[in-house]
């Protein structure tokens, strides 16, 4: 139908101008007077104010032909059957035009309740949502302008999908579109990085579907910010290497280690015995640096530490 609007002043307008038309022509060419070409241009007149305005304006203008047709063409007794079946041919046709609009209207409304849902879901979503082909942009929603940082989609649509794509990722990506223009396998899912208006870069996951439409091959692209997600899980995992980096350099003793009460040394699970600073060495990070204490001092040398005081614990 035309695209007229659709308002009642508009529509019945057109429905009496119409009606106007397809009877002046009867009137005024008296060979076309109750004839069946009379009513094809009467019938030409509804189906003309149908398509610009709506059924409801063609009921109104096969109404307004029906009685000016009567009035035009008032039946004698010896043409009442002829007009009768004009007529019902006439109104006939008219109906069939009606219903093919009413179906037609209903249709389009459908359709038009249909994509206005569809674009509200998408302009809403908070996921990044774009159409592509042959890896150029078609559609992009808000959100995936905000992902990348531009403003309007005039930025995008018409431009190639490497543009939000860093440079080092162009070679798969290409790769991937290839494929599915191609008809080929291509993934569906995977991870890649993608490049902001201000030159950052992020970490994102992709979900691409495709579809034809008008013969066309078309992308439906799902994106998904994981950059904070990829940053906290390499922050887990070198937190991870770090702690095991440490455990491994790390030896400790514990329970209860067998000591000889003379010389000191220790015994191993085996039945072993091992000097004391051998042992610990060996299962610790310990060390030992040797020197002597006071009282060694002065029994070992006492030629030089024989005159010096040994501290106490209650001098300190």
């Amino acid at each position: 139908m035309a695209n007229l609007p659709k308002s009642g002043a508009v529509r019945y307008t057109v429905a009496v101008l119409a009606a106007g038309v397809g009877l002046g022509f009867s009137w005024v060419m008296p060979h076309l007077q109750a004839s069946e070409t009379s009513l094809m241009v009467l019938l030409a007149a509804v189906v003309m104010s149908t398509w610009m305005s709506g059924w409801r304006a063609g009921f109104v203008t096969t109404a307004l032909v029906t009685a000016g047709y009567l009035a035009l063409n008032a039946p004698a007794a010896g043409e009442l059957t002829s007009t009768a079946v004009h007529l019902t041919v006439f109104l006939g046709l008219a109906l069939l035009t009606l219903s093919m609009a009413v179906f037609r209207q209903e249709a389009e409304e459908s359709l038009e309740t249909s994509e206005t849902q569809l674009r509200a879901i998408l302009e809403n979503s908070l996921d990044p949502i774009a159409v592509s082909r042959e890896g150029i942009h078609q559609y992009v929603n808000p959100a995936y302008l905000r992902m990348f940082g531009y403003e309007t989609p005039a930025e995008l649509v018409g431009h190639p999908v490497l543009k939000v794509i860093a440079p080092d990722e162009h070679e798969a990506i290409t790769r991937r579109i290839k494929a599915r223009v191609n008809g080929g396998n291509a993934e569906n899912s995977y991870e890649t990085r993608g490049l902001r208006s201000d030159g950052q870069r992020i970490e994102m996951e992709v979900h691409v579907s495709t579809y034809r439409l008008q013969g066309q091959m078309l992308s439906l692209v799902i994106l998904r910010d994981v950059t904070e997600r990829k940053k906290a899980f390499r922050e887990k995992e070198k937190l991870i290497d770090e702690l095991r980096e440490a455990l491994s350099k790390v030896k400790t003793l514990s329970g209860l280690l067998p000591t000889c009460a003379d010389c000191h040394k220790i015994r191993d699970e085996e039945g072993e015995w091992h000097e004391m600073e051998t042992y610990i060495c060996e299962h610790s990070d310990a060390g030992f640096s040797h020197g002597l204490c006071p009282k060694c001092a002065q029994r070992l040398y006492p030629e030089v530490f024989g005159d010096q005081t040994i501290p106490t614990a209650a001098s300190r």
